[in-house]
């Protein structure tokens, strides 16, 4: 969430950074704009009839004293009570709306970062046409029955329903080994973060309160944290978990807190890990930095990781990693102090998501030899039980 302040002072550079996002929010920066001068207006109103209320209320001992009533002088502080009860009920209304209103905001994106594209690996030259995940799955016979009976529109329709984001090239449900391999594949994810220090969540489902327009996996690692009050000198925690996504895969997501000015410290840490995890799988990828139109809402710079696709002889992105500010933060309530100072300020975060199905399609693509089979990572081989896919009949 952004300060409101930054709006206040500023409301025109508030517009130009949600336009570099490619989103409008010229109405809505200007409406709270204007809710903003009229809590202004309610509340020196409001303070100059508690001001009137005290003033009156001095009177009382006197009115003892020379045996008048003060009946008039209840009736007036009744008067003035109810209007500054209005105001405060308008004041309640009107903080409502601006917390609305500032939930429609994203982060402010500080550019593109000034560093070249890295890659590592080489991709591997096929002396044949390499053949697409879809069509390796579908040789390999590790697709459920039911998939064969449904088009790619009604795959489409049925996610869409959901909520889900769609994707023409997303796999079928799997079985047999090919969902030991994608059970592996999570497996191993979660425990290369774990290893870098990140402790493994299990979450409920359901979106995180107050987390309007946050990648959804990500307001949820920020959950356990709403409220917290981290002390000066301790180790400020990441968290890691996997959630269940659209159909062929699930999306791995990760969280790491960081004290103010460190995001970007965070972020290179998140980023050091996804890599070494894209390394253990043997997969050639290219990490490049996210323009502003890029960026997801809660982000305010960021690195995609892209994975090489020999059927498409390009790469995709798998994963993507971002540096939040205090963003998240302010909308937990999640605060830390820092040392010598009295008052804790909001954390900052850096975060990131994998989309564990390109990382499957990935590692079919790239594991495929010419006689329709595919070859499993040697780190994924204790958690399936196989070096190879190799063709499995389907049972009725």
């Amino acid at each position: 969430m952004l300060e409101s302040r930054i709006i206040r002072r500023d409301p025109e550079r508030v517009k130009a950074a949600c336009r570099l996002r490619g989103i409008d929010r010229s109405a809505e920066v200007d409406e709270l704009a204007a809710l903003d001068a009229r809590r202004g207006e309610l509340l020196s109103a409001a303070r100059e009839l508690r001001e009137q209320q005290n003033l009156l209320r001095l009177r009382f001992p006197e009115l003892e004293r020379t045996g008048k009533s003060s009946v008039p002088l209840q009736i007036e502080l009744r008067l003035l009570a109810r209007k500054t009860a209005g105001f405060e009920a308008e004041l309640e209304e009107q903080e409502e709306r601006r917390r609305a209103l500032l939930l429609l905001l994203p982060n402010f994106p500080r550019g593109r970062a000034a560093e070249p594209v890295r890659r590592w690996g080489v991709p591997a030259a096929f002396p044949y046409p390499p053949k697409s995940a879809r069509t390796l799955g579908e040789g390999l016979g590790i697709f459920a029955p039911s998939a064969g009976s449904s088009s790619r529109n009604e795959t489409k329709a049925c996610t869409e329903d959901q909520g889900i984001p769609a994707f023409s090239d997303s796999l079928p449900p799997l079985l047999g080994i090919g969902a030991r391999l994608a059970r592996a594949l999570e497996s191993y994810w979660l425990d290369a973060l774990a290893a870098g220090g990140l402790t493994e969540y299990r979450l409920p489902g359901g979106p995180a309160d107050g987390m309007q327009g946050v990648t959804p996996a990500v307001g949820a690692l920020m959950r356990p944290h709403r409220g917290r009050v981290y002390p000066a000198g301790c180790a400020l925690p990441g968290c890691c978990a996997v959630f269940s996504g659209r159909e062929g895969g699930d999306t791995s997501a990760m969280l790491l807190l960081a004290a103010p000015g460190q995001d970007g410290m965070a972020m290179e840490r998140l980023l050091s890990l996804t890599g070494k995890a894209l390394r253990g799988l043997g997969l050639p990828f290219e990490l490049s930095p996210l323009e502003p139109a890029q960026l997801p809402f809660e982000a305010a710079a960021g690195w995609s990781a892209g994975v090489w696709m020999p059927s498409s002889g390009r790469y995709e992105t798998a994963a993507a990693v971002s540096a939040c500010g205090d963003f998240l933060a302010r909308r937990t309530a999640c605060r830390c102090r820092q040392e010598g100072e009295r008052r804790p300020r909001p954390a900052e975060a850096a975060c990131g998501t994998a989309d564990l199905s390109v990382l499957l399609r990935a590692l079919l693509e790239n594991g495929q030899d010419g006689g329709g089979s595919a070859a499993v990572p040697e780190v994924l081989r204790p958690l399936t039980g196989a070096e190879r896919l190799v063709r499995q009949r389907q049972s009725d």
